[in-house]
């Protein structure tokens, strides 16, 4: 129900309708007002239950008061189809009016007031709304007061209001109480779908064609049964929106809600579907629960046809074929309509300027529970910029299993090309044939051509911590993705990260035996945790054939390892076309460019020497160390050649001193790759002098 329209529209047809100027009267005398009520009564398609007491007429001071006043109005189900209610308004006054104004609106239409509003203030003691055919109530309102009528316009088939402006209006302890008969529900049970919303308060400024000034409401409390037992119940302490603009799109300055509470328990038909040990995972079987402490957003711009996009989807989930899948035809309409309405985001600039949201909670019954402290939006317009950030996010689950992270961020890349190319891709509008239509326009396109430019930002989540069914803690300093994109030269990026890894050192017990090995070492040397991070960043070029490939490991407090190879030639298009057994070729016939190996010594190197030293009797790190070095420079020199010479010094420099070791090679001409196979058999000089090897120690 658009209870809006109930609360005051619909009061002040029955408030102006007493005014009489409608049927072309002037208010002289009580006499003429009260003719002008019952024609208009008379003249309705059906009176029932319509009519008027008490009416009293102060001309001189610009009064009318009607005890009560009956008439009936037109109301629109949820599902469309007319319903005709009765409303009954008791003690009204209208005090001061523009009457010459008021006579000229209802032979026109339309007015608009001058120096003086038409109507300086209109007052009731309260409002009923019931069913006009069945007489079971609908709703009440208390005490009201609408000050400064200032626009009004009327229907010229019946003269009902549909649209007015002015200064304030002010509701008190609205309630109401659609009936099965009003929402469409069959009473197959008696007893029917239930609805009951209450409102203590609501107040309305500088109302008009246009938008408001400002609209508050109060303490609402609302609850919906359903007739297998489904609960939903909302409510908050108070929303309040200030500056609301209509138009395209539409605009609100500031919206706050404060205590936000939901509760939603799904009929037991619905969990009785659902197989048992999913539904108690999920909680499904006892309330879902949400609270906000506090919502706040500033500068919204938002598009008038988002309500059809949620109309779409419920037909999706309420139509089905005999499978019990969703009919394609509807669907294919909720895709439609869900582009349409990206593309009305990329036009209008649809989005939010700031946003804040604080004291989160959620609760899945006894299965699982959410908290999240705040979270924060900002510049998030269109399709493209902006970011967000999320902090103080914890989770548990049954079995003791918990998570938390202590904060997710990110910036908003650009998407705003990706309609567009969907639209070419897929067609205009979508039909049952688009699939069909895809396939055509990608006959014949090359892989570059086929790709969109989307760029999806960047992200990071720092401080994961969870603990497992077993007890062991589990934490992740930061998982950052630094690029996502395709970019309009068909160039592909992505890069990812992640820092401090950790966990308790037997938490990795019985991996393979190298492994073993080494953490048996750690151990030994007072590493109690295992500390790791790594990377990767990948960039292909699917129009100039390049590729590059970034790949790192780092354990805190032992060592950090990277390696970079970049590729020419490495054609993407025949790797797509050609069969999957045959792409090994082609990827063979692709080109080394380049490629680096970088090794950062952070405590790993001294732990090692320790470890052997340890089996030594009388022996030292630095003595095992000088042992090692001095292998390493004999090595490089046994190959014969500078190069290898020099590499064996750097490497000993590193096994004795630590710091940073850089091994890279130095291609004159980029060297095929299957040319790089056939290099395993060549002696270890011809494979650096061959791939121009050099090594480079820097000390810490």
């Amino acid at each position: 129900m658009n209870r809006t329209k109930v609360a005051i529209g619909l009061f002040l047809i029955a408030v102006l309708g007493l005014l009489g100027g409608r049927f072309g009267l002037p208010l002289l005398v009580e006499r003429q007002v009260a003719a002008a009520l019952d024609a208009h009564v008379a003249g309705l398609p059906d009176a029932t239950g319509a009519g008027y007491a008490g009416l009293s007429l102060d001309y001189w001071n610009d009064q009318v008061r009607l005890q009560e006043l009956r008439l009936p109005v037109d109301l629109t189900r949820p599902d469309g189809r007319p319903f005709t209610a009765l409303v009954t308004v008791r003690d009204i006054l209208v005090d001061g009016y523009d009457w010459p104004a008021l006579e000229a609106a209802f032979q026109a239409g339309s007015a608009s007031a001058g120096a003086s509003p038409l109507v300086r203030q209109v007052t009731w003691g309260g409002v009923a709304l019931k069913g006009q055919a069945n007489g079971e109530p609908l709703g009440t309102v208390g005490a009201g007061t609408l000050d400064g009528l200032n626009a009004v316009a009327f229907s010229p088939e019946d003269g009902a209001v549909t649209s007015l402006g002015f200064d304030a209006l002010s509701l008190r302890d609205m309630i109401m109480t659609p009936t099965p008969a009003y929402l469409g529900a069959v009473e197959n049970t008696g007893q029917g779908a239930e609805i009951r919303v209450a409102l203590p308060s609501v107040v309305v400024t500088g109302w008009g064609d246009e938008g408001a000034d400002s609209i508050m409401l109060a303490g609402l409390a609302a609850t919906a049964v359903a007739d297998s037992g489904g609960v939903v119940e909302l409510g908050f302490e108070e929303l309040s929106l200030t500056d609301w603009r209509k138009g395209e799109p539409g605009k609100v300055g500031r919206v706050s809600v404060t205590g936000l509470s939901e509760m939603l328990q799904l009929p037991a038909s619905v969990i009785a579907a659902q197989d048992p040990e999913v539904a108690r995972m999920a909680g499904l079987q006892g309330p879902v629960r949400i609270s906000v402490e506090r919502y706040e957003l500033s500068d919204l711009r938002y598009d008038p046809q988002l309500l059809s996009l949620w109309q779409s989807l419920m037909q999706v989930l309420e139509a089905q074929d005999e499978d019990g899948k969703p009919d394609l035809g509807i669907l294919v309409g909720f895709l439609e309509d869900y582009l349409v309405i990206l593309e009305r985001a990329r036009d209008l600039g649809t989005g939010i300027g700031s946003a804040e949201l604080t004291g989160m909670q959620v609760s899945f019954g006894d299965a699982s529970s959410m908290t999240l402290e705040r979270l924060e939006i900002s510049d998030m317009f269109g399709l493209k910029s902006g970011s967000f950030e999320v902090s103080g996010i914890t989770q548990k689950v049954a079995g003791n299993v918990s998570g938390g992270i202590e904060r997710y961020r990110g910036e908003i890349g650009d998407l705003s090309a990706l309609p567009e190319w969907l639209r070419t891709v897929f067609g205009r509008p979508l039909a049952a044939d688009s699939l069909a239509k895809a396939r055509a326009w990608a006959e014949g396109k090359s892989l570059a051509e086929l790709v969109p430019m989307v760029d999806l930002g960047t992200f990071s989540m720092e401080g994961l911590n969870a603990v497992g069914p077993d007890g062991k803690p589990v934490r992740m300093d930061l998982f950052a993705i630094d690029s996502m994109r395709i970019g309009e030269d068909a160039s592909v990026e992505l890069a990812f990260r992640l820092e401090g890894i950790s966990a308790p050192l037997d938490s990795a017990a019985g991996r393979q035996p190298q492994a073993a090995m080494l953490l048996q070492m750690l151990k030994a040397n007072g590493v109690e945790d295992l500390v790791l991070g790594g990377a990767i960043a990948l960039r292909a070029g699917l129009a100039d054939n390049t590729g590059a490939l970034a790949v790192g490991i780092s354990g805190a407090d032992l060592a950090e390892s990277r390696v970079e190879i970049d590729l020419t030639a490495l054609d993407f298009e025949k790797l797509r076309q050609t069969p999957g057994p045959q792409r090994n070729m082609i990827a063979l016939s692709s080109r080394l460019a380049r490629a680096q190996l970088t090794v950062v010594d952070q405590g790993l190197r001294m732990l090692f020497l320790e470890s052997q030293a340890a089996e030594r009797p009388g022996a030292t790190a630095e003595m095992i160390g000088t042992q090692f070095s001095a292998m390493a420079e004999q090595m490089g020199a046994s190959m014969g050649t500078d190069a290898s010479r020099a590499i064996g010094q750097q490497l000993a420099a590193f096994i004795t001193q630590g710091g940073m070791l850089e091994v890279s090679t130095d291609l004159q001409t980029p060297l095929p790759i299957i040319q790089l196979m056939g290099l395993q058999r060549q002696p270890p000089a011809s494979i650096i002098e061959a791939l121009g090897i050099s090594a480079r120690h820097t000390a810490p």
